[in-house]
C-alpha cells in the first residue's frame, strides 16, 4: 500500500538537493545580516516537529559556533504578556505553515527590540515569512500527509545552514552537501525499518533514547510514532533516562535506541546493555549493528558523518513509523483528532 506519507518521505533527497538553489538571494541576505554582528545568543521559536528540528540546531550552534541557544516559550508572550530582551540576539522563527500565531508574537517582539530575525517556512506568502529580516524557504512542495516528513528535513537543513554560516564550519557545510545522499541511504535500506516495525505491531508504549546531535531526532521519532500509530511514545536523552525514568523498565518494555558511531556511542552501548539486563526489548537504529547483536531488531543507518547523521536517522525513523501505522491497520496520512495546520496562541 502506498501512502502519502511514504511518497513524501521518498521525495526528501530531491527536496534537500534543491534548497540552496531555491534560497540563493536569501542566503546572500543572511550572510549580510551576520556580517560584523556579535550576538549574545540565539532564541529559536517553534512548536511540534519544528521545535524538534530546533533542538538539533541547538547542538550544531552551541558545539560549532559557541553560541547558547534557548528554545523560546511562546506562551510567555501570548498568555502572560512578557517581552524578554532579545535586542542582541539572533531570533529564529520556524513553522511549516508560517501561521503559528504564538511563534509570530515572539518574532514580532524581537523585531520591535532590534533583534535580528530569521524565519523558516514552507510558504513564502505566510505571515511569518513577512515578519523577518531574512526568510528561508523550505521549497518542499505541498505536503499532503498530516505527519510532517519532507518539511521537517527541509527545516533541519536550513537551520543547519544557519549554524554553518554562524560558525564557518566546513564540516557542517560538507554534511549539508552529503545530506541528500544520507537520506537516500536510509531509504535504500527501508526493508529493515519495515521489518522492525512488525515487531512493534502489538506495542502500546515505548521509549526513544538518543544523545547529542540525534536527541532532537529521538523527540521527532516519538512524535511521529504517537501521531501515526497512537502508541504512547516518550523521548529521553539517554543520560537522563539513567536516572529516575529507568525505574519504568521491566521485562517486555519496548525501547528504541538511536546509536550512531559518534561520540555518543559508548553511552548508547552502556544504555543498551542496561536495558537488556532489565529484560527490555530493544530496537536499535545504528550504522554499527554488529555492536548490538542481542537487539530485538536493528535498522542499518548509512555510514555518514556525525553532523549528517540526523538526516539519515530521520528518514529511517519516518519509514519505521509509517510501516508501524500500516501494521496496526491504521492510516498514517489521517491520524485521528489532527489536522495539517495547527494554530496555537
Amino acid at each position: 500500500m502506498s501512502t502519502l506519507m511514504l511518497n513524501e518521505i521518498l521525495q526528501q533527497p530531491g527536496v534537500l538537493a534543491g534548497i540552496d538553489r531555491a534560497n540563493e538571494p536569501a542566503l546572500a541576505k543572511l550572510k549580510a545580516l551576520f556580517a560584523g554582528r556579535k550576538f549574545k545568543g540565539i532564541v529559536a521559536a517553534a512548536r511540534g516537529s519544528s521545535d524538534n528540528a530546533c533542538n538539533v540546531f541547538k547542538y550544531y550552534a552551541e558545539s560549532l559556533a559557541g553560541l547558547p541557544v534557548a528554545l523560546a516559550a511562546p506562551s510567555v508572550h501570548t498568555l502572560y504578556g512578557g517581552a524578554p530582551d532579545m535586542s542582541d540576539y539572533l531570533v529564529i522563527g520556524v513553522s511549516q505553515s508560517g501561521k503559528a500565531a504564538d511563534v509570530l508574537e515572539v518574532v514580532r517582539s524581537a523585531r520591535a527590540q532590534g533583534g535580528a530575525v530569521v524565519t523558516i517556512t514552507n510558504d513564502p506568502d505566510s505571515p511569518l515569512a513577512s515578519e523577518c529580516d531574512v526568510h528561508l524557504f523550505c521549497a518542499a512542495g505541498k505536503e499532503l500527509s498530516v505527519a510532517a516528513t519532507k518539511t521537517f528535513t527541509a527545516q533541519l537543513y536550513l537551520l543547519a545552514r544557519i549554524a554553518a554560516e554562524l560558525s564557518g564550519s566546513s564540516d557542517l557545510s560538507d554534511a549539508l552537501v552529503a545530506a541528500p545522499q544520507a537520506v537516500q541511504g536510509a531509504i535504500d535500506a527501508r526493508a529493515a525499518a519495515q521489518a522492525a516495525a512488525l515487531a512493534y505491531a502489538d506495542a502500546d508504549c515505548c521509549y526513544v533514547l538518543a544523545r547529542g546531535y540525534c536527541y532532537g531526532i529521538a523527540q521527532e521519532t516519538a512524535l511521529k510514532i504517537m501521531e501515526t500509530t497512537y502508541v504512547r511514545a516518550k523521548a529521553f536523552a539517554s543520560s537522563d533516562f539513567h536516572h529516575g525514568p529507568f525505574a519504568v523498565v521491566d521485562a517486555g518494555t519496548k525501547a528504541i535506541l538511536i546509536a550512531p558511531s559518534d561520540a555518543s556511542l559508548a553511552g548508547q552501548l552502556e544504555m543498551f546493555e542496561k536495558l537488556r539486563a532489565a529484560g527490555a526489548q530493544v530496537t536499535v537504529f545504528t550504522d554499527v549493528p554488529e555492536k548490538f547483536k542481542s537487539a530485538q531488531a536493528t535498522v542499518q543507518l548509512p555510514k555518514v558523518s556525525a553532523l549528517a547523521m540526523p538526516f539519515a536517522a530521520t528518514a529511517a525513523v519516518q519509514l519505521f513509523a509509517e510501516s508501524l501505522s500500516l501494521a496496526k491497520g491504521l492510516s498514517p496520512d489521517t491520524p485521528r483528532g489532527l489536522k495539517k495546520v495547527t494554530v496555537t496562541r
